[in-house]
């Protein structure tokens, strides 16, 4: 089994990586370094002359804000470049997982979303990111759309790690406590890709996936002080200066990969755990 993963060195890809070892496939890591997603005529090149059964598409423009002002980039690697990985996807027979966001929907709720609610994204990352869902369907091609919120991990650039060398380098910090989500460990997001590996995913399916419980970026926050034990006050806040709107609620139903696919998820308490280990040098 040859999996190809784009996005290599982001958090999901650096998450691939970390769990590679423990799994009898071959892996081909690809990243912006290694090829231009904002060049369609390259990337299709290099997908038809690659050989590979299953593609993990982990690439993506994540700067929300900047995404407001950054509009033809954007688009570009969001919407076009899943559109040309699942048109040859599809040619080849062979098999796609494409990650998405909460941020397809507008969080005007107070009830997880579940796959079957009609997506009204707010800002034009989420805008991209819908559309870059809807290429994918109307190709059919064969595979896997799972929607996963606010992404934390020992790698790349988010919010654990950010928060975590402010609060042991400053007294105080300002933290949104009107959002309200379910936060994502990426390397169960990547284990959770393996395990679905085999299993029938056509048209394709769309799947939740988020760590439990819900909880606001003030909450993760906390839970981030008391696991590094530190003094640093934490001030909440309703919003930031920011140039793209926020859901309020954004928090995703995982019932249906739960009950289709025996999926145990852990919370994220224990994840955040995990992670500040790692980011600590703990053993």
């Amino acid at each position: 089994m040859n999996i190809l993963v784009f996005g290599a060195n982001g958090q999901l890809g650096s998450s691939f990586r970390k769990i590679a070892k423990n799994y009898i496939y071959s892996w081909t890591f690809v990243d912006k370094d290694d090829i231009d997603f904002c060049d369609k005529q390259a990337l299709s090149d290099y997908l038809y002359k690659t050989n590979f059964d299953i593609v993990v598409n982990c690439a993506a423009y994540t700067a929300v804000d900047a995404a407001e002002n950054d509009k033809d980039i954007c688009y570009k690697i969001n919407v076009e470049a899943p559109s040309v990985i699942a048109e040859v996807v599809k040619s080849k027979g062979k098999v796609l997982f494409h990650i998405s966001t909460d941020y397809v929907f507008d969080g005007e709720t107070t009830t997880p979303y579940t796959e079957t609610v009609v997506p009204n994204p707010i800002n034009y990352y989420g805008i991209t990111k819908l559309k870059g869902e809807e290429a994918i369907r109307t190709c059919k091609t064969s595979g896997f759309i799972i929607r996963v919120s606010g992404l934390v991990s020992e790698f790349g650039s988010n919010f654990v790690k950010n928060i975590a060398e402010k609060m042991l380098t400053q007294s105080e910090i300002s933290v949104v406590n009107t959002q309200i989500s379910r936060f994502t460990y990426a390397p169960d997001l990547a284990n959770l890709i393996v395990r679905l590996i085999g299993k029938e995913g056509y048209e394709p399916v769309v799947l939740n996936f988020a760590n439990k419980h819900a909880m606001s970026w003030a909450q993760l926050a906390m839970l981030v002080k008391e696991r590094l034990k530190c003094s640093c006050t934490i001030k909440e806040v309703q919003s930031y200066p920011q140039e793209a709107k926020r859901p309020l609620y954004s928090v995703l139903d995982t019932s249906k990969v739960e009950r289709m696919y025996n999926v145990g998820i852990k919370p994220i308490e224990s994840r955040i755990n995990l992670c500040l280990a790692d980011i600590l040098g703990e053993d």
